[in-house]
C-alpha cells in the first residue's frame, strides 16, 4: 500500500497527545508589559479558542510575511502564532519559540481546524523550559502547514488513499494513482490558487521565524524544535546566528541525513532492537519464545503474495471498514507504533497474536497508525512534499537506497514503496531541489541541548550524537525507555532543558530532577 506507507514514513510525533503536570500549576491572568510590536509584520488578534482560567496568560496574533523573503512580491503568507506569558518573567528574558510541529507538514494543532481538541498539551509539555523558567512561549506553524494561508494540504491524494486502501491493487497501479494525486493536488495549488509551491521550505520558514521575532520586539530567542522541527532550528541557527541563543533539539533529525538511503537499516535497528529487548527479558522470552524473530520473518514470507482479510471501524464513518492487509502494512504499522515507547512494549505480543490467527490487536494498530494518519489529515502532503523535495529526497541515491533494502528482508515489502513513492512524488511535484548547502552539516557556535530517545525508531541517538563535531557547545542526553518526542514523555527532561535555558554554556546533564524518573520499560505480556 503505497499510498500510506510512504508518507508514514516521516518525521512526525507519535499520535498520542503529550503528557500533563501531575498538577496543573495555577495562573493568574495577570497583565504583561506588551512587546515592541512592529505592526508591518504582526496582526494583534483575539485567540480563536476559549482560554480556561488556569491557564497562563495567552495572547494570539498573525504573522504576515512574503511569500518569497529573497525576492519579496505582492502575493503574503499569514501565520497564525500563539504566546504563553510567564507570569514570573525575568529582567531581559528571551522566549522559547516551537519551531513547527515536525513532519515536514506535521501541524502543531493550533489552528481553528486542528483535528485534536486545543487544549493545555499545547504548552504542557514545555512548560518547566518556558513558563517556570520565566520564558514566554510562542507557537507557529510551518509556512503552508496546519493554520498556514495558504495551506498546503492534498485531499486530492487523500482520496486516492481512501479509494486505494480496500484494493488488491499492483505496485504499478498505486504509483499511478500516487503521482495522479499529487499532480491534480499541484494543479490546484499553483494554477487555481496561484501558489509558488517552490516557497514552502526550511528556509523560508526559518526567515518567517526570524520575521517573528522582530514583528515581536525581541533581539533574540531560545528555540525548541522536534523532530523535523530541529531540522527548521538548526538552519535558522545557521542563517540567523546572532539572533539564536540557543537550541533545545528533541528527537534529533539533522539537515545531512539522507534518509531514504538510512531508512532500511534504521526501521530495522529498530525490529532488531525490540527482538533483542524480548529476549534478554525473562518475562518476555518465557512468554513468546526465544524464535519470535525467525517465526515473524516466516510469518511474513508466508504472505508476501497475499493478504489478510481485515475489517476495522472506519476513524469517520464509525462504520465498519474491510481492509487487506499485506506484509508491508503489517511491518509499516508496527514500525510507525514504535514512535512511542509504551507503544514498543506491545509489539512482541501483536506480533505472537498474529502468528495464532487472532488479528484484534492487529486491526487496532494498523488502524492507529496508516489509517488515521491516511484519514484525519494530520499531514499537509503537499507542504511534505514541497519540503521534501527541497531538502531531502533530491540528495539521496535512489538506486542506492533500493539496494539497501534488500539487506533487510523484514523491512522490504515497507520499505521498497515508501523509497519508490517519495522519488515519484517529487518527479510530480517538480519544485527545484535547494543548495548543497542543505545537504552538508549545520556548523554553530550556538549553546545546543541534543535530546534523544533510546528507543527511537526514526531519529536515532547516534544522529545527535554525530552532531557534536559540529556543534561545539552542544550537550547530548540519552533518554532510556523513551522513544520519540523525549519532551512529551518526560519531566525531567523539561527540566533539564529549563536548567540549560537558564544557563546554556553550562552543562545540565547532571541536574537531580524533582520529579521521578520514568516508570521502567516492561513488555505487555497479555
Amino acid at each position: 500500500m503505497l499510498t500510506v506507507l510512504f508518507l508514514g514514513l516521516v518525521f512526525v510525533l507519535p499520535v498520542v497527545l503529550p503528557r500533563a503536570p501531575s498538577t496543573v500549576p495555577s495562573y493568574s491572568q495577570a497583565a504583561v508589559i506588551p512587546p515592541k510590536i512592529d505592526p508591518t509584520l504582526i496582526e494583534e488578534l483575539p485567540c480563536w479558542f476559549d482560554i480556561p482560567s488556569d491557564w497562563p496568560a495567552t495572547e494570539c496574533g498573525t504573522l504576515h510575511v512574503p511569500e518569497d523573503h529573497l525576492r519579496p512580491g505582492p502575493r503574503m503568507v499569514q501565520l497564525p502564532f500563539v504566546i504563553f506569558r510567564s507570569t514570573n518573567p525575568e529582567p531581559g528574558s528571551v522566549p522559547v519559540v516551537v519551531t513547527g510541529g515536525g513532519g515536514p507538514g506535521g501541524p502543531l494543532g493550533i489552528g481553528h481546524n486542528s483535528v485534536r481538541p486545543i487544549d493545555h498539551s499545547l504548552w504542557a509539555p514545555f512548560s518547566r523550559m518556558s513558563l517556570f523558567g520565566g520564558r514566554d512561549l510562542i507557537l507557529i506553524d510551518n509556512r503552508g502547514v496546519g493554520s498556514s494561508v495558504p495551506r498546503l494540504d492534498c485531499p486530492e491524494f487523500e482520496n486516492v488513499v481512501i479509494e486505494l486502501i480496500q484494493m488488491d491493487a499492483t505496485e504499478a497501479e498505486e504509483l499511478t494513482a500516487i503521482r495522479a494525486g499529487f499532480a491534480e493536488c499541484r494543479r490546484r495549488l499553483t494554477e487555481t490558487e496561484g501558489i509558488d509551491i517552490s516557497k514552502y521550505n526550511v528556509v523560508q520558514a526559518a526567515h518567517d521565524l526570524d520575521a517573528l521575532r522582530r514583528g515581536l520586539g525581541f533581539d533574540s530567542i531560545n528555540l525548541y524544535g522536534v523532530s523535523y522541527g530541529t531540522s527548521v532550528a538548526l538552519v535558522y541557527a545557521r542563517e540567523f546566528p546572532n539572533a539564536t541563543r540557543a537550541l533545545v533539539l528533541d528527537s534529533v533529525a539533522p539537515p545531512h541525513i539522507k534518509f531514504l538511503e538510512e531508512l532500511p537499516k534504521l526501521s530495522w535497528r529498530a525490529f532488531e532492537r525490540v527482538f533483542e529487548m524480548c529476549a534478554d527479558d525473562e518475562s518476555c522470552r518465557t512468554r513468546f519464545g526465544d524464535d519470535l524473530q525467525e517465526r515473524f520473518e516466516t510469518f511474513l514470507g508466508n504472505l508476501d503474495d497475499g493478504f489478510l482479510d481485515l475489517t476495522i471501524t472506519h476513524p469517520r464513518t464509525l462504520e465498519p471498514l474491510p481492509l487487506k492487509v499485506g506484509s508491508g502494512l503489517i511491518v509499516s504499522s508496527l514500525y510507525l507504533s514504535m514512535y512511542a515507547g509504551t507503544e514498543i512494549q506491545k509489539v512482541p505480543l501483536i506480533m505472537h497474536t498474529l502468528m495464532n490467527n487472532s488479528f484484534d490487536y492487529l486491526g487496532e494498530v494498523v488502524r492507529d497508525t496508516n489509517i488515521k494518519l491516511a484519514f484525519w489529515r494530520s499531514l499537509d502532503e503537499g507542504a511534505y512534499a514541497s519540503y521534501s523535495c527541497y531538502d531531502e529526497i533530491p540528495f539521496n541515491d535512489a538506486g542506492y537506497a533500493l539496494q539497501e533494502v534488500e539487506k533487510y528482508p523484514i523491512q522490504k515489502s515497507m520499505n521498497r514503496p515508501a523509497i519508490i513513492a517519495g522519488f515519484a512524488m517529487c518527479d510530480v511535484w517538480n519544485v527545484p531541489a535547494g543548495d548543497p548547502v542543505e545537504a552538508a552539516p549545520v556548523r554553530s557556535p550556538v549553546p545546543t541541548l541534543l535530546l534523544s530517545g533510546a528507543l527511537d525508531p526514526v531519529t536515532p541517538p547516534e544522529w545527535a550524537a554525530e552532531l557534536l563535531q559540529y556543534l561545539p557547545r552542544a550537550y547530548h542526553v540519552v533518554w532510556p525507555g523513551i522513544s520519540h518526542g523525549v519532551l512529551s514523555a518526560s519531566f525531567c527532561a523539561d527540566e533539564m532543558a529549563q536548567k540549560f535555558l537558564d544557563q546554556p554554556d553550562r552543562d545540565p546533564t547532571g541536574i537531580n530532577c524533582i520529579y521521578d524518573p520514568q516508570a521502567p520499560f516492561q513488555f505487555s505480556l497479555n
